[in-house]
């Protein structure tokens, strides 16, 4: 390994240090294996630094024993000068693979917290239901019980049936019931109609009430049918 690669590893194990250290959820045993990593780099960085002072010194011998030594390069370090310089460091087991090892527990515990959860697509899930609010006004409606208008009494019946009736009523009821298609044939038949005031206490919008005065001989129904036919309450009236 030569000096650079030391000096390479050893900024990055400081690195590490610093970034493991500064973590808010940080880990012991990553801090210290960082740690051991950044000290055997620096005891390594010194180990090749002394290896390279002693090839130096040994390089200085060999040009001085050749004569080509400059002058300043012959004195010889003394035996104090040597016992201040740190000895060689003792290897450590330490080592890249070890740094490795480190990454991948770090890596693999953060996979565990990034790990894919299969969670069910929207089209295999039911739709949600919406409520409508139109079904729920529909039931309110069906829920309602139908109000059976009260009958006329014998006045206002008098005043109604005075004038010659509405001849549009009794065409278009005689339409409806001449057809087939509403299943009710044998209805009595009605020669005249009138109209009957709206009835204020159970009125329904879009409904007309009318009296009228059943046919005494009713001819053969023949096959008819109207398109629209306004919503007609008929009472009888006997001849």
């Amino acid at each position: 390994m030569s000096l650079h690669e030391a000096y390479t590893l050893a900024h990055t194990a400081q690195c590490r240090l610093q970034m493991e250290a500064s973590r808010p959820d940080r880990k012991l045993r990553f801090v210290v294996g960082h740690l051991l990593h950044y000290e055997s780099m620096r005891l390594r960085i010194v180990e090749i630094e002394h290896d390279i002072s002693k090839r130096q010194r040994a390089r200085s011998v060999t040009f001085q024993g050749a004569g080509h030594i400059d002058n300043r390069l012959q004195h010889k370090p003394s035996t104090a000068q040597l016992g201040r310089k740190s000895p060689p460091p003792t290897a450590s087991t330490y080592d890249d693979d070890e740094d490795d090892d480190l990454d991948d527990m770090r890596d693999d515990e953060e996979d565990a917290g990034l790990s894919l959860q299969r969670f069910p697509s929207r089209s295999s899930r039911p739709p949600d239901m919406v409520p409508d609010e139109e079904d729920d006004d529909d039931e309110d409606e069906d829920d309602e019980e139908p109000i059976s208008p009260h009958e006329p009494d014998a006045e206002t019946l008098e005043k109604c049936v005075k004038g010659e009736g509405n001849e549009v009523y009794a065409s278009m009821y005689e339409g409806v019931r001449k057809c087939r298609c509403h299943g009710k044939t044998d209805a009595p038949s009605f020669d005249r109609m009138w109209e009957l005031p709206p009835d204020q206490q159970g009125e329904k919008e879009g409904v007309t009430r009318a009296v009228a005065h059943v046919r005494d001989v009713d001819a053969a129904p023949k096959e008819s049918c109207t398109v629209t036919v306004p919503n007609v309450q008929v009472e009888e009236v006997a001849a």
